[in-house]
């Protein structure tokens, strides 16, 4: 198997098992409502920017798409956790 697609699997594979360990500590119930949620976000955001990796290393020439994808991702999910968390603190 080529190199290349062995990364690109891998790093996949790190975000996906990412994600679903983001989704564990909402089925918690010993923990907080905030502490559920800054687990998903920084999980989802840490497992799509690997997911994005991996496509990068996959298909190179799409890097320019791929460069949007992973800063909206980073923006979006950081942007969505402090405004929760300013709005939890009311």
């Amino acid at each position: 198997m080529n190199l290349q697609l062995l990364s690109s699997h891998l790093l996949i594979s790190i975000g996906l098992i990412l994600w679903f360990w983001g989704t564990t500590p909402l089925l918690n119930k010993s923990h907080n409502l905030f502490y559920k949620l800054h687990m998903l976000t920084v999980s989802d955001t840490v497992g799509s920017v690997l997911i994005v990796s991996g496509l990068l290393v996959f298909a190179p020439n799409q890097w320019p798409i791929l460069f949007v994808v992973t800063v909206s991702f980073v923006l979006w999910n950081t942007i969505f956790s402090y405004l929760f968390a300013v709005l939890a603190n009311r």
